[in-house]
């Protein structure tokens, strides 16, 4: 990795970074040249030189008491160089074991190694080259050739003092995609842009190897503001008032509506990348795309699941809507509180009046002693994050509240499944105790509404108002807009008009998270409404939006009007710019797999399923697409070959059975594909789908009895559509009108809308 990459360099890397297609570079250039005749005749207005980074302590010429909280912050300490004065884990031969192998920390002629399990599974010595992170953990990264950064499982509690393994009980072993020498542990594309500044991956995907340039490690004040240089020059200058930004490119204030929420965000957020760099000030969904709300990352009732840090739960909360931003509760340069406990809480939420600054709407609030036993109902002193802002434990040692700041629902429990914040601390009681609890302290004035988390609970289970339910929280302008997105994209899978036309009426929403979740769903229902109604969002002002519509329009491009072919083909640019910017990932690949099919290059799709597969052979998602083109060219043997040599390296993974099965069926070898599928339902994965092609190979053997049993089991677990339909056509064929008329009503009971039930009756 090569620290301050010429600025020349990085500014001609930034230029190039995102093929917009000429007809948005003629654009470009019109405006600028509004800009000079604007100026009036003869003169000709200089424009600014693109702005470069400059060394960090000059900002403390200026800045010096900021400089000091941002040196002693985490986000400055996210990656250092491994010096005895940043090394906070035990090196003094100090061992650690789990799954048969024993890791040693060691020191040799000053410098840190571990002696542990490399790609090959065999034990090695390693040299530690960065720290990574600070509290409550440290990791280590190893240096391997061609570029790669590998951060080591095994961390450092500094708060135990004690090494753990950050996938806790977890068996990973060198086959594994999980092991830390593979791509999920590798920093130069899964760490590098948030814990350092001004990076540029450059990945070549021909050596397969890594040119990583940071202008500095960890997170500096330009890793947030953006390259300094404009700033400077105004510093070190006149100091005109009417400098835009000061000579930065965007305001961070907190009055400056969704920047500051979208720069913390692009990092503090699960997404998928799709340039090189976020500049500051950026729309987040120009540069990145966060994961929605749906499982297994999150609870059905939006808490978070998985790690996604924190951004989906902010976005969900009331405080975003009501205008509040990161620094109104966090420092923006120590990263610290500005308040302690329940200080910072009750600087609003009080009997006196709220103390927020303006542009924040504080209408709504109720003034009361909150701290008072009348508000907790706990004779100890309860911490407001403790019920509103519930703490969920990721990576072993580092527990994170949930930023929605929630008003506790444990009546909800039994229906969206979500955990809550009294039994996190009543371990000893259920939920019902709690939801009992919290009727008998507020009576009937309790909040007891619909929650959009009963919605997606249903659609998850298949259970009765699922479509309905999903529709009124889409469609519901008082909901957060990312929890709209989510309900648009859940009725992607329960057809029906009213759901077309919800997600049409998303296409044109206000919020970029909506309008891609509108274009995912369209897609999904009607080929026919796509191609009438997805073109116009290939225009579309935010990046993410356009590539979903060139994804979702790919596979209809021979049927696309002439006229729309090349605002196609430059959203089509930017999604492959984005694919090949993270070439170092299979999924890349995948994608730009799909692009070349459209274009009808078999060839070039072939190559690229190729390369995913071989750079993660155990990443079955690649090795499925490969198969599955292998089918459509002729070559299933070959296909199943693959599929055979995929399950030994992972044996126990229910869609890979399920390929196999279906080619075994292909292969005329029917029986075999009916053990495979009845092993399919006990493995990791298994899902509705699993029972329901068992259940129709069974039917296919003339085991119609066994298939309806099947069926019945699994409908029982969850109404999902293809079970209920293949159980309501079983019965009927049975002889058993009554039974396929109960499986049709169940069905009409979850999506009444659904157009298979007409077909049905």
């Amino acid at each position: 990795m090569a620290e301050g990459a010429p600025a020349a360099a990085a500014n001609e890397r930034s230029c190039r970074r995102t093929p917009a297609g000429g007809a948005r570079a003629l654009a470009r250039g019109l405006v600028l040249a509004l800009a000079v005749l604007a100026a009036g005749p003869g003169i000709v207005r200089a424009q600014p030189a693109p702005a470069t980074y400059v060394a960090e302590t000059v900002c403390g010429e200026c800045h010096a008491v900021q400089q000091r909280a941002v040196a002693g912050s985490q986000h400055a300490r996210a990656m250092q160089p491994a010096t005895a004065a940043t090394v906070r884990g035990n090196f003094d031969g100090t061992t650690f074991r789990k799954d048969g192998v024993t890791t040693r920390f060691f020191r040799r002629d000053g410098r840190f190694f571990v002696n542990t399990d490399g790609p090959d599974g065999k034990l090695a010595d390693f040299e530690v080259r960065y720290t990574f992170g600070v509290e409550p953990l440290q990791q280590y990264l190893v240096e391997f050739p061609g570029g790669r950064l590998q951060a080591l499982p095994i961390a450092w509690d500094t708060v135990r003092q004690r090494w753990f393994h950050v996938y806790g009980s977890e068996r990973i072993d060198h086959r594994d995609v999980l092991h830390w020498t593979r791509t999920a542990g590798n920093w130069n594309t899964m760490c590098a842009s948030c814990h350092a500044t001004q990076v540029r991956k450059n990945f070549d995907a021909g050596t397969r190897t890594y040119r990583t340039t940071t202008h500095a490690l960890g997170v500096g004040c330009q890793a947030c503001h953006g390259p300094a240089s404009g700033h400077l020059a105004w510093a070190r200058g006149s100091r005109a008032a009417g400098v835009v930004g000061r000579g930065f490119a965007a305001s961070l204030a907190p009055g400056s509506g969704r920047s500051q929420v979208d720069g913390c965000g692009y990092c503090h957020a699960l997404r998928s990348t799709l340039t090189p760099e976020y500049p500051p000030g950026a729309p987040l969904l120009d540069h990145a795309l966060p994961v929605p709300l749906e499982a297994p990352n999150y609870f059905a009732d939006g808490q978070q699941r998985e790690e996604v840090f924190v951004l989906g739960s902010w976005l969900q909360s009331r405080m975003h809507q009501k205008g509040m931003v990161c620094t109104d509760c966090h420092d923006a340069h120590s990263g610290k509180l500005r308040l302690a406990g329940d200080a910072l809480c009750t600087s609003c939420h009080n009997a006196s009046g709220p103390a927020a600054r303006p542009g924040i709407d504080t209408g709504g609030l109720k003034r009361r002693d909150y701290a008072a036993a009348t508000h907790t109902h706990h004779t100890k002193p309860v911490a407001c994050v403790e019920c509103h802002a519930p703490k969920r434990t990721y990576m072993v040692v580092d527990p994170r509240l949930d930023h929605a700041f929630r008003i506790p629902r444990p009546d909800l429990d039994v229906e969206t499944g979500a955990p809550n914040a009294c039994n996190q601390c009543h371990r000893d009681r259920d939920s019902r105790w709690a939801a009992s609890a919290i009727a008998r302290w507020h009576g009937p004035g309790r909040r007891a509404e619909a929650h959009y988390g009963q919605a997606f609970a249903a659609a998850r289970d298949g259970r009765a108002g699922a479509a309905e339910g999903l529709q009124r929280v889409a469609t519901d302008r008082t909901q957060p807009a990312i929890v709209r997105a989510a309900a648009i994209e859940a009725l992607g899978g329960l057809p029906s008009r009213p759901a077309l036309a919800v997600a049409v009426a998303g296409l044109a929403d206000d919020d970029g998270l909506v309008r891609v979740a509108a274009i995912r769903t369209v897609a999904a229902l009607d080929p026919q409404t796509s191609l009438a109604e997805l073109p116009a969002r290939l225009g579309d002002p935010l990046r993410a939006v356009r590539i979903e519509a060139a994804i979702a329009l790919a596979p209809l491009l021979r049927r696309l009007p002439p006229d729309r072919q090349a605002a196609w083909e430059a959203a089509r640019q930017e999604a492959e710019a984005a694919a090949i910017e993270n070439a170092d990932r299979p999924q890349a690949w995948l994608g730009l797999a799909q692009f070349a099919l459209a274009r009808g290059d078999a060839a070039a799709a072939e190559k690229a399923l190729r390369t995913a597969h071989e750079m993660e052979p155990a990443f079955i998602p690649a090795t499925l697409q490969l198969a599955d083109f292998l089918r459509q060219t002729g070559r299933d043997a070959e296909g199943l070959a693959l599929l055979r040599a995929a399950e030994r390296r992972v044996p126990r993974e229910a869609s890979l059975q399920e390929a196999i099965a279906l080619a075994l069926v292909r292969a005329q070898k029917k029986p075999e594909a009916i053990e495979t599928l009845a092993r399919a339902r006990t493995m990791t994965g298994a899902t509705a789908r699993t029972d329901y092609l068992y259940a129709v190979a069974l039917a296919d053997a003339g085991r119609r009895r066994e298939a309806i049993a099947v069926l019945d089991a699994a409908a029982r677990k969850r109404g999902d559509r293809d079970v209920l339909l293949a159980l309501a056509a079983y019965r009927s064929e049975a002889g058993d009108p009554a039974g396929a008329k109960a499986a049709l009503g169940r069905l009409a009971a979850i999506n009444p809308g659904d157009p298979a039930l007409a077909r049905g009756r």
